[in-house]
C-alpha cells in the first residue's frame, strides 16, 4: 500500500478489531434480550480472535487464507443507522452493529486491493470474508427477530 508498510495495516487491523470488542461490551450493556446478549458475546469472542490473528501475523509469515462465498442477505444496505443512545431497541442495536461490519467489510477490501502480492491480499481477503459472516449472523438474527415479528 504506497506509504504504508503491511506491519502498520496489520496494527491498524487489530486496533480496529480491538475496537470492535469495544463497541460490543457497550452494546452488549444496552441490551436487555438473552439472545441477543449471547450473540453479542459470540462477536465480542469473534472480534478477539481475529485482533490474536492480526497482532501474530507478521509480514514475513502472512499464510494465504480461505474465502468461501457467504450468503449476503443485503439488509444493512436498505437500512439507516440510527444514533447510539442509552435505550436503544434490539432493532437499533442490530443495525448499528450490521453497519459497522458492512464498514469492516469495506476495510478489508480496501486493503487486499492495495496490495499486489497475492498472499497479502488473500489474508485481508479472508478478514473481509469473516467480517460478511458475522453481518449475515446478524441480519439473520435481524429477519428472524424483526422482520418475523412485524
Amino acid at each position: 500500500m504506497p506509504g504504508e508498510s503491511l506491519g502498520a495495516i496489520l496494527k491498524l487491523a487489530a486496533a480496529k478489531e480491538a475496537a470492535a470488542q469495544e463497541f460490543y461490551r457497550k452494546l452488549k450493556e444496552k441490551v436487555r434480550n438473552r439472545s441477543v446478549q449471547q450473540l453479542i458475546d459470540d462477536m465480542i469472542a469473534e472480534e478477539e480472535k481475529h485482533r490474536q490473528v492480526l497482532e501474530r501475523t507478521s509480514p514475513d509469515d502472512v499464510l494465504a487464507g480461505t474465502t468461501a462465498p457467504v450468503e449476503d442477505f443485503g439488509i444493512s444496505e436498505y437500512l439507516e443507522e440510527p444514533e447510539e443512545k442509552a435505550d436503544m431497541s434490539v432493532q437499533e442495536i442490530l443495525v448499528v452493529a450490521m453497519k459497522r461490519e458492512e464498514r469492516s467489510v469495506a476495510m478489508y477490501t480496501l486493503f487486499a486491493e492495495k496490495f499486489s502480492s497475492e498472499k497479502y491480499r488473500s489474508l485481508f481477503l479472508t478478514m473481509a470474508n469473516e467480517e460478511k459472516k458475522h453481518k449475515a449472523t446478524l441480519e439473520k438474527v435481524y429477519d428472524d427477530k424483526i422482520y418475523q415479528e412485524n
